[in-house]
């Protein structure tokens, strides 16, 4: 029994008591979390390593601050009262300090703490590995890019990626590269393992009056233990599986390529260069404008695709600009062409109508007169034709819907009456030629 006494260090209530203190406090750091598995929404990268950051110092300083300051402040009162002896806290002497009882105490303390440790490393390890297995997809299809169909092992996860699909220089791409959150969630695993395995043992501070050449840190586990590597195996395969699905999904788009790449100025140049009549022009619309439609539908503002939210808006505008484009630029070019029909049929008219008012000076300019005006049903045959064109350049932009401007409006209208203008005028210039036929002729009598 003596023997037992001398060598044991739980005969005195004041062990006990230390090693109740640390015993609750390991029991209260057991359920902490270091790793920020909680998101309530999908996030782009920046966020995601704010978020893993500011879980991993919260609980760095957690520990420093609050478990170990408080272990040591109840070790060092539960022996507060105890002189000299086994448990002496302002021991300075090395040699005597080894053999003590408050050595194999400090000992035995650092070994709970580094199995709490322990403990709380792998429960947050395997719930940060969790945490991406359950939201990556167990099998993937992408059949369009508006239809993927996906299976998880927990249903109602939410992907825990934000990723935009864009358009960089005619071709697409990710806003993020896909390398970039594989490293970053390697590294957040790499600085998890760095932060539970640099803590320092509290007896250099317990101890505070013996000498310390350098603070010895606990080793609650080795880096390269085979639970750890399966564990971070694990994770490599759920994001080598998470990062697929959405190369995937960017491979549907392959066959767009022609659209995506599609340069409106340069597509109306090839278009004009043939030269082409308004059933080319409308039918070249036409097309453009049901593309924008089938694209409408096709591509989808966000879709799901496991581990990853994938906002397609900024392709989706795009593409819908480019086509709407294109389509408008067909349309003005078909503009362009009624304004000059119509600036042909009211330039031919204004001619006319300038020869039909001019004031006769003798019997011969009554008679040029007379037969020009007589011709003028003949020549507007040749205007009507222009008007008919112009109407159906007209008809064309009604149908798409184009916006005409006031001026153009007004030079359409101008020019569809523009015959009946004429025809009017000519009627009051013959009622004026024959009152000066009549008096040319008298004149002409009198001076026989």
């Amino acid at each position: 029994r003596k023997d037992f006494e001398f060598y044991s260090l739980l005969t005195f209530k004041e062990a006990h008591a230390a090693l109740l203190f640390v015993s609750s406090e390991n029991l209260r750091l057991r359920s902490a979390l270091y790793f920020n598995c909680q998101a309530t929404k999908s996030v782009q990268l920046e966020e995601f390593e704010q978020n893993q950051s500011l879980a991993l110092g919260q609980f760095v300083t957690f520990l420093r601050d609050s478990w170990m300051t408080t272990i040591r402040t109840s070790v060092r009162s539960s022996f507060g009262d105890v002189g000299k002896g086994w448990f002496t806290l302002g021991e300075t002497n090395r040699e005597i300090y080894n053999v003590s009882k408050l050595r194999r105490l400090m000992i035995v303390v650092n070994c709970m703490m580094e199995s709490t440790l322990r403990v709380v490393a792998m429960s947050n390890m395997e719930r940060f590995v969790q945490y991406f297995e359950n939201v990556v997809p167990l099998s993937f299809h992408a059949g369009s890019p508006s239809i993927v169909r996906l299976s998880r092992a927990q249903e109602a996860r939410r992907p825990i990626f934000a990723l935009q699909l864009c358009i960089q220089q005619g071709r697409l791409s990710w806003n993020t590269p896909l390398e970039s959150f594989v490293n970053q969630v390697t590294g957040t695993w790499e600085r998890g393992l760095q932060m539970m395995s640099s803590q320092p043992q509290v007896e250099p501070y317990v101890v505070d009056k013996l000498f310390w050449a350098h603070h010895p840190s606990m080793k609650p586990f080795h880096p390269r233990e085979r639970v750890i590597k399966r564990l971070f195996a694990r994770l490599q395969d759920a994001l080598r599986r998470g990062t697929r699905a959405p190369m995937d999904y960017m491979m549907l788009f392959r066959e767009h390529d022609e659209i995506i790449a599609l340069d409106p100025q340069q597509m109306l140049q090839d278009v004009l260069g043939r030269k082409p009549d308004l059933a080319e022009l409308t039918k070249e619309a036409t097309f453009y404008r049901n593309e924008y439609a089938r694209y409408d539908a096709l591509l989808v503002n966000r879709i799901d695709v496991g581990l990853f939210l994938i906002d397609c808006q900024p392709l989706k505008q795009h593409v819908l600009q480019v086509l709407s484009r294109m389509c408008t630029l067909l349309l003005e070019a078909v503009s362009v062409r009624l304004r000059e029909l119509c600036l042909v049929v009211t330039q031919d008219v204004a001619a006319a109508q300038r020869t039909a008012i001019k004031r006769p000076q003798g019997i011969e300019d009554v008679v040029s007169t007379e037969e020009f005006i007589a011709g003028v049903s003949d020549s507007n045959l040749g205007v009507r034709k222009t008007i008919n064109d112009a109407k159906k350049h007209y008809q064309v932009l009604e149908e798409f819907r184009y916006p005409l401007g006031p001026d153009v409006m007004h030079n359409f209208w101008t020019a569809v009456g523009s015959p009946l203008s004429l025809e009017r005028e000519c009627e009051k210039v013959l009622s004026s030629l024959a009152k000066d036929r009549v008096r040319f002729e008298s004149e002409m009598d009198r001076s026989e």
